[in-house]
């Protein structure tokens, strides 16, 4: 059976020829995408290169060497593909934006081209989203076409993420405005585990960011008349659709979001919840409009014409009618662009009545593709689409074979259980080798793994079918007949909640999200991908020993040395000599605080364990959803998987918003809160701090009130409370702040809080001991007069600052650094910091953004009498 498939193939490419070199074409050029990506260079490198290559190439031809014409050619088009690539994406023009674009914020009015529909944010994440005072802000790309910076009108080119921080309706795609607002570069990952957006945006020909206080910062400019009539065409299709679909659906505002986003793509109403349950069980891609929304749909549509006209073309020309209507009413995303260069190449195609095989077809439209956006080769999106659709091209058919192993009785056709069988086969053939090529990706890109993914999908893709199908055609029949629109509504709404019904009730089973613990390396991936390939294409049959062992090693290496470099690194990897006897960690939240603090019991000739864990406030002004996006997964990188104590200093959100969102990921022992939250939370039960203490109750969670004196101590090291009193009169909240000192062998660490000059000078006129080696900046740098002389008696090495750049703006603190030796490390420019302590009393630090370890310093020996 394998011999007659195989000379089949090789028939058709003989044929053939031109497709087989469609394929060799894409993959030549992919290659030089890789090739520019990793080793850069000047555009002129490459195109002298390729000039090269292609003397030879004719000298092949003189010779008529074919053979050598076939190999000098893919080399060119490897360096062709480079050169393109160094154009398109490495290349900077004299008037891109980057040129504008800083660290720092700078007032600039750009006139340019909004891409895309907006996306209203909702700021009520997190727990305490409900005690939110931020209002929802409005992102958009801006195509830049000119730009007034420091009163100068520049031609410019590239694109902005625009931010009102608003709500903002009115923006539409096609829209030329002029804006107003603070330009700056895109942030990065501050702490591991964190999705960096940065890069998500640059792949995407974002380079910057556009951020406006008002709706009244831009104002609308009259474009080109062509333009305008495409623009409000578009938006009239779009709004008609939208309008049509809302017919008798009104009653279930969450039902409608829902409806929207996966039938038009629309992102206004928050679907946080369910975007999570989706995400849990690996139907997330179902929730984007992508190229497995309009695959269904252009499958449905072809069936039911082939039904009627057994005629290839005109089921290609029906479905080019519906692709063409469905790219009027959806954003044109990449993701959207890409699946219907797909679906029009194919049926292109079949209009033009030439064979052409599936692969070729996938070929070409990859290559046209990559030349329009060659990093669209780094995106999930590309790599599952194309990489899938091939598996399934390659591999489904055999497969099904396996599973069903078809009859060939001459004279007499299939019986209809027979074809239900075959059927069966193909769709479980096909749901086993999407799986299997897709895991390695999903693995790599978004850090979980979902083995129930077959089972799900097999019982997902029937109600997701009928979903679209019936939501679609509500919408041409509705723009038609409202009231048959409306008729239409029950059987919609009925379908949808089944689809939600079943994925909230996935996500409770068992082994349905299996998070990692850190990204896998790039060749864990390639190498899992070829392991994937060589099962699929018979390797090996007859092996099946072997390829158990193999698929075993594959898993083993996942946790192990499949892990990426950064990984390691947020593991607290290092090659220092003397053993570690704490490590501290500052995470990057912005305006708040969250530090972490692991102690370690060293014992001879053992490995070092864990010995206590501290987190000293969990909060942040920037991410009310910092638990969930931040925290979270920087613990489980750092592999901290419980927390013996979590001190929250205050009754200030910023210092306690992202700790209920961490207790419900990581197991909490026990919270340590000044009295004064207590008070608090007992006279205003409708506040934040009320709703904390009720919510740490109901998850089992003991609360515990500290003042001046308390400790706890644990084989060399210890912690003490010196600060508030027992007796603090009535103060601002910041000045009931914790203050902590803790004991790590020989090192002191002094966690300050938000206290401010009522409590230090306090502390001090009481001749408190809050020397220490390593010292929070007291209230996230905020200077008052007290705080210079708080810091010069506690004489730190290491000074460590939790705040956002807007604070270093106007640095007060800028003159006293400059003059003293401490050492100050800020969040802000660092991201996340990681101090260790070791036995030899050296303290050694590192940051996210600058993962080498940076110079060994020996810590200064703290007179008087260590800590009880």
């Amino acid at each position: 059976m394998s011999t007659d498939i195989s000379t089949s193939r090789a028939d058709d490419q003989h044929e053939h020829p031109w497709q087989s070199t469609l394929v060799r074409v894409a993959v030549c050029w992919m290659i030089g995408i890789v090739l520019s990506d990793t080793l850069g260079g000047h555009v002129w490198w490459w195109l002298g290169a390729v000039a090269v290559v292609c003397v030879v190439v004719l000298i092949m031809a003189g010779l008529r060497r074919s053979r050598g014409v076939r190999t000098w050619a893919c080399v060119a088009i490897v360096l062709l593909g480079a050169a393109w690539t160094v154009v398109r994406v490495h290349h900077i023009p004299g008037d891109h934006i980057l040129r504008f674009v800083g660290e720092t914020s700078q007032l600039a009015r750009v006139v340019g081209v909004v891409e895309g529909d907006s996306h209203i944010t909702s700021p009520h994440r997190g727990a305490f989203g409900q005690f939110t005072y931020k209002t929802p802000g409005t992102l958009f790309v801006l195509r830049v076409e000119r730009i007034v910076v420091d009163g100068w009108l520049q031609p410019a080119c590239g694109r902005v993420l625009g931010k009102v921080q608003q709500a903002d309706h009115r923006v539409r795609d096609g829209m030329r405005i002029e804006a107003t607002g603070w330009l700056a570069a895109l942030d990065g990952p501050a702490n591991p585990g964190e999705r960096d957006y940065r890069a998500v945006m640059k792949r995407n020909g974002v380079d910057g960011r556009l951020t406006m206080r008002s709706r009244g910062n831009w104002r609308l400019i009259n474009p080109p008349p062509a333009v305008k009539r495409i623009g409000l065409s578009r938006a009239r299709f779009a709004d008609a659709a939208q309008w049509s679909l809302r017919l008798g659906l009104d009653d279930g505002p969450q039902r409608v979001a829902f409806l929207e986003k996966i039938l038009l793509g629309r992102r206004g109403a928050p679907l946080d919840e369910v975007t999570e349950q989706f995400r849990k069980v690996g139907l997330a891609h179902l929730l984007s409009i992508s190229g497995a929304h309009l695959g269904m749909l252009l499958l449905v549509v072809w069936a039911a014409v082939r039904l009627a006209l057994p005629h290839p073309a005109w089921s290609a020309v029906a479905v080019l009618i519906v692709l063409v209507l469905f790219m009027c009413v959806v954003p044109w995303r990449v993701p959207i662009v890409r699946a219907a260069t797909m679906a029009a190449l194919f049926c292109v195609v079949q209009l033009t009545g030439r064979p052409l095989a599936p692969l070729a077809v996938m070929a070409l439209a990859a290559t046209i593709i990559l030349i329009w956006l060659p990093t669209d080769l780094f995106e999930p999106g590309f790599q599952l689409s194309f990489g899938v659709v091939t598996a399934l091209v390659l591999w489904t058919r055999p497969m099904s074979d396996g599973i069903f192993p078809p009859t060939f009785e001459s004279g007499h056709e299939l019986r209809a259980a027979t074809a239900v069988g075959r059927w069966g086969a193909s769709f479980l053939a096909a749901n086993v080798v999407a799986f299997i090529v897709a895991l390695p990706l999903v693995a790599y890109h978004f850090r979980f793994i979902s083995p129930l993914t077959i089972v799900l999908t097999m019982l997902a893709f029937p109600v997701v079918t009928a979903l679209l199908t019936l939501g679609y055609f509500k919408i041409i029949v509705g723009v038609l007949f409202p009231s048959a629109g409306m008729a239409l509504s029950g059987p919609l709404a009925w379908l949808t909640d089944t689809l939600l019904g079943l994925v909230g009730h996935a996500q409770t089973w068992r082994g349905s999200y299996v998070e990692l613990a850190g990204q896998p390396s790039v060749w864990w991936t390639i190498g899992a991908l070829a392991l994937a390939c060589a099962t699929f294409s018979g390797l090996f049959r007859r092996r099946r020993i072997v390829l158990c062992v193999t698929w075993a090693m594959c898993f083993v290496w996942l946790p192990t040395i499949g892990m990426s470099p950064l990984d390691k690194f947020a593991r607290g990897a290092t090659d220092d000599a003397s053993p570690i006897i704490a490590r501290l960690n500052m995470f990057a939240v912005g305006n708040g605080s969250c530090y972490l603090l692991r102690t370690y019991d060293i014992r001879r000739d053992e490995p070092a364990t864990v010995q206590r864990t501290i987190m000293f406030d969990c909060g942040s002004q920037s991410y009310w959803d910092l638990g969930e996006s931040v925290i979270v997964p920087a613990l489980k990188y750092l592999g901290v998987t419980r927390i013996d104590a979590m001190f929250l200093s205050h009754a200030d959100i910023d210092h306690y918003g992202g700790s209920l969102d961490v207790i419900a990921k990581v197991p909490v022992d026990r919270v340590y809160v000044p009295p004064q939250m207590l008070t608090e939370a007992q006279s205003h039960p409708d506040r934040a701090p009320a709703f904390l203490i009720a919510q740490l109750k109901a998850h089992g969670v003991p609360v515990t009130a500290v003042v001046r004196g308390w400790s706890q101590q644990w084989a060399n090291c210890g912690a003490t409370m010196i600060w508030p009193p027992p007796d603090l009169p009535g103060v601002r909240a910041n000045d009931t702040s914790l203050v902590m000192k803790v004991r790590a062998g020989e090192h002191r660490i002094l966690f300050t809080g938000d206290v401010q000059g009522y409590a230090m000078s306090a502390l001090l006129d009481a001749d408190a001991d809050v020397r220490a080696h390593v010292c929070e900046l007291p209230h996230h740098g905020s200077f008052v007069n007290a705080a210079p002389l708080f810091l010069h008696r506690a004489a730190p090495r290491f000074v460590l600052q939790s705040s956002a750049r807007d604070r270093l703006y106007h640095d007060r603190w800028a003159d006293h650094f400059r003059n003293d030796a401490a050492q100050r490390l800020i969040t802000a420019n660092l991201g996340m910091v990681e101090l260790r302590f070791h036995a030899d009393g050296t303290i050694t630090w590192s940051s996210f953004r600058n993962t080498a370890t940076c110079p060994v310093n020996r810590a200064a020996p703290v007179a008087g009498t260590p800590p009880q």
